[in-house]
């Protein structure tokens, strides 16, 4: 199912990357496909002690990795039983940051699954395994990406002028 495209949106054709096993809270199977696409933005550099700190931060929210995340779409294991798939669209830089450390891999797993918890209002399992032979499940279908920002402080910020700002900081 690809959804419509919108004058402030653009499509993208993701490219697989891995794909994660999981569970809802009431026992349905769930894949979870981690999916490419340098038309995703990455997120801020960040170290891996950086990132420690900021798990450990009583706001840890002010961290963001930019993600596109997809319809739900019926699929059949290898058990030949239905399931859900999704596919959580990032930036391959970011991906390749997951490559080389656990807690990054761990921390892209854990902020995917809570997107996709807000957004389907689903309760994932954290228990999860990453399949060894497989990149996606079923298969990628085309999203569409924002092309405008969402409105926030950072964009706030970059529309005042440097009158303005300084006297923010002078508060």
């Amino acid at each position: 199912m690809q959804s419509q495209v919108t004058p402030n949106s653009k499509p993208i054709k993701p490219e697989p990357g891995f794909c994660v096993k999981t569970k809802t809270s009431d026992g349905g199977k769930v894949f979870v496909n981690i999916c490419l696409s340098s038309q995703v933005p990455p997120p801020p550099d960040i170290s891996e002690a950086e990132l420690v700190e900021l798990l450990q931060s009583e706001d840890p929210s002010g961290f963001r990795v930019p993600m596109s995340l997809g319809e739900p779409h019926a699929e059949i294991d290898n058990s030949s039983n239905g399931c859900t798939a999704y596919d959580v669209v990032i930036n391959p830089e970011f991906y390749n940051k997951t490559k080389g450390s656990e807690l990054v891999l761990e921390f892209l797993i854990a902020v995917s699954f809570e997107g996709l918890e807000n957004k389907y209002d689903l309760q994932l399992c954290r228990e999860w395994k990453i399949l060894k032979n497989r990149k996606f499940l079923g298969s990628i279908a085309d999203q569409n990406i924002r092309t405008k920002p969402r409105p926030g402080i950072q964009f706030l910020f970059s529309r005042l002028t440097d009158d303005q700002l300084t006297s923010l900081s002078d508060r």
